[in-house]
């Protein structure tokens, strides 16, 4: 392959931008890559910094967390811990509410505490199988060596 300029030389390296051949005395070396004009080399710039900031952008999203085996395994006990305190909670209220006067204010502050802790148990158990079924789901995808 022939350089895009000097069609007499032959092509050393092609342009990152453009794809055009170059010969030596043609390519601009850049910051990262090789290219055959100040244009080219502005938007290889461009296009770097805009690849460096979505690789930054990735490390520190949710899913790369996520992916992480010490951030979910700390999830994961997190949750479990929390379901013992939702039951606990519940066991107490119960308790205090079966030893105090019987009022109708009584069961209906009650019956309304006692459904925020049995939603937010539910709600815990259910976060805990979603944990449980990602930490399966990313060892069953990790590739064998």
């Amino acid at each position: 392959m022939n350089c895009f300029n000097h069609h007499n030389q032959v092509a050393t390296s092609i342009c990152k931008i453009c794809g055009k051949a170059l010969c030596s005395d043609c390519a601009i070396e850049s910051e990262t890559c090789i290219v055959c004009s100040k244009e080219c080399e502005a938007r290889a710039i461009d296009i770097d910094q805009l690849v460096n900031r979505n690789i930054k952008s990735v490390k520190n999203s949710k899913q790369a967390f996520l992916k992480n085996p010490d951030f979910l395994e700390h999830q994961i006990k997190t949750t479990k811990s929390n379901g013992g305190f939702w039951v606990m909670t519940i066991i107490c209220t119960t308790y205090i509410w079966t030893t105090q006067a019987q009022s109708i204010e009584a069961h209906i502050s009650f019956a309304s505490v006692l459904g925020i802790l049995l939603f937010m148990l539910i709600n815990n158990a259910l976060k805990f199988k979603r944990l449980k079924i990602m930490k399966n789901n990313r060892y069953r995808s990790a590739p064998v060596n």
